[in-house]
């Protein structure tokens, strides 16, 4: 039952940006908690943002990907000082010193030229 319901969460946060899940899990994460009814075990999953424990929770490994995104952000630049996410739309900026633990995500999309296909020749 832990995976369904933070399943939901996670559907919901991807496919409904105008519930602005991510903003409301950042000011109220315990009302969005209870909301979809989340079991202990996945409400700490979600206050931790931890990926791994979503996973072992046999939450579809895309729809882990796609909502932990529109959860909690996209980097979209950083400097020497802070970070600035994206975030439903919204960019935040927030300085190192705010984050006492992250985790990063990489995502890789070379696009292939008409010098390369897809072997690499």
């Amino acid at each position: 039952m832990d995976g369904y319901q933070l399943g939901k969460l996670l559907f919901d946060a991807n496919s409904k940006p105008s519930r602005r899940l991510g903003e409301r899990l950042a000011n109220e994460p315990e009302a969005v908690i209870a909301e979809y009814q989340l079991s202990e075990r996945a409400a700490a999953a979600v206050r931790d943002k931890d990926l791994r424990a979503m996973y072992e929770m046999n939450v579809h490994p895309l729809l882990v990907r796609m909502g932990y995104m529109a959860l909690f952000g996209r980097i979209s630049a950083a400097d020497e000082r802070s970070v600035t996410v994206d975030v439903d739309g919204e960019e935040r900026t927030i300085g190192f010193d705010q984050i006492s633990k992250a985790v990063i995500q990489v995502e890789m999309n070379r696009r292939l030229t008409d010098d390369h296909d897809e072997a690499g020749e």
